[in-house]
């Protein structure tokens, strides 16, 4: 008897519980994404000692969660040559995040934006990536390239 009426009790308690979903949605960030409506863009500039100077913008008012973290990961041929967080800035929409990388360094090297909920990324979020090689900006010198 006590076996049927802790069955019948855990049946109970199963037909309560209810599925929880915690989806994780990755975006690959390219320059002819529609990424833009979600309000993220990427600008590049290729500063006058040849490094390229990233500012990725994301407007909050257009996120789905507000809890986010930056990550920049250098890679050179050989593997990993640095990896840290990136602090945003706000400005009066957007928030920014700003960081330099050699051009040699862009070819493997990548920028994530996370955002979650609950101020962890262990329930849903958007993980957005940016390959920084696909925002190299080009020489408008032909003269210049491979330099």
């Amino acid at each position: 008897m006590k076996i049927v009426v802790a069955l019948a009790a855990a049946l109970l308690l199963l037909g309560f519980a209810q599925e929880v979903v915690a989806e994780k949605l990755a975006v690959q960030v390219t320059p002819g994404s529609t990424v833009t409506a979600e309000g993220i863009s990427v600008r590049t500039e290729r500063r006058g000692d040849g490094h390229i100077e990233f500012t990725v913008r994301r407007d909050p008012a257009k996120a789905q969660y507000h809890d986010r973290g930056a990550t920049l990961q250098v890679n050179g041929p050989a593997g990993l040559v640095a990896k840290c967080s990136v602090q945003g800035s706000q400005d009066k929409q957007h928030m920014l995040y700003h960081f330099v990388v050699a051009p040699s360094h862009t070819e493997h090297s990548e920028f994530v934006l996370s955002e979650y909920s609950d101020g962890k990324l262990i329930g849903g979020g958007t993980i957005y990536t940016v390959r920084l090689k696909d925002f190299v900006p080009q020489d408008k010198d032909p003269a210049k390239k491979g330099k």
